[in-house]
Formats: C-alpha cells, sequence, structure tokens
C-alpha cells in the first residue's frame, strides 16, 4: 500500500468516526474497533517493518524481525482457574538473542475511539497520541532506550 492510500484512508476513517460520533445511534463498539485497527494495520506494519529493517536488519537468510497484528483472544493462566485475554496489538518479533521486540498496544474510550498509542519494548514503555508522527518518535525513544549501544 502506497502512501497515498494510507493517507486517504485516514482521512476516510477520521470522517467516518466524526459521523458515527455526532449522531445519537448505537453502535457496536467492538467493531468499530475492529474496523479502525484493519485500516491502521498497513501502515503501522510498515513503520514497524522500516524500523525492524534499521534495528534489527538482514542476513543471508533473510530478515532479523517479523511484524504481526494479533487479534483479541484468551487463553488458560498461569494459575488454575485464571484466564489471560488480551485486545487488539502489534508485534515486532526480534529473531535476535539479545535484542528485544517490541508490542504496540491501542487504547480506546467508552465509545470506541483510538486515543493513545503504548509501546512497550523489555523494562521500557512509553504512550504517545495516535498519529504518525507520534508514533515515529516513540520509536526514536525506543530505539535510544533499547537498541543504541553506547
Amino acid at each position: 500500500m502506497s502512501w497515498f492510500d494510507d493517507v486517504l484512508a485516514r482521512e476516510r476513517l477520521q470522517a467516518q468516526s466524526q459521523t458515527d460520533a455526532s449522531s445519537n445511534q448505537a453502535t457496536d463498539r467492538t467493531a468499530f474497533i475492529a474496523r479502525q485497527v484493519q485500516e491502521l494495520d498497513p501502515l503501522i506494519q510498515q513503520i514497524l517493518a522500516e524500523f525492524g529493517d534499521r534495528v534489527f536488519g538482514h542476513t543471508f537468510r533473510g530478515k532479523q524481525y517479523a511484524t504481526r497484528l494479533e487479534v483479541p483472544g484468551q487463553k488458560p493462566g498461569a494459575t488454575r482457574g485464571s484466564v489471560e485475554a488480551w485486545g487488539w496489538h502489534w508485534h515486532l518479533y526480534s529473531f535476535h538473542k539479545t535484542l528485544p521486540g517490541l508490542e504496540l498496544h491501542p487504547t480506546f474510550d467508552d465509545t470506541g475511539l483510538l486515543t493513545t498509542f503504548t509501546l512497550l519494548g523489555g523494562a521500557w514503555r512509553e504512550t504517545c497520541e495516535p498519529t504518525e508522527a507520534a508514533l515515529k518518535t516513540s520509536l526514536v525513544h525506543a530505539y535510544q532506550a533499547l537498541y543504541l549501544t553506547t
């Protein structure tokens, strides 16, 4: 997907969210969140892939990272009777033993609108606005905190 398609998708998402927020109809929050995440997926995967190229690089076997959007789910927890559940989030998996991967978790308000992103890597964590510029700035901070060797 080109940058042009990404911009059109974002503008369509903003126009749709404004019309949905202005109407008093009851919306299906789960479907609205899923639609937002799936429309943002190509852009976020592209940004994470560019970051992975810079940080993890390539070898003769191929890329040293992988990106993936994980859908909500659950599984049995570590203790008996508990359940571990998760929502939508993106992974940047690292195939290096010494370099941690990253997770990007979106946060939604009561109406289902995207409010923030939380970027996690090892013990490092940062919350940013849900914009492309803010996400790229947070990835620079992640690089400085986790991968920059001084």
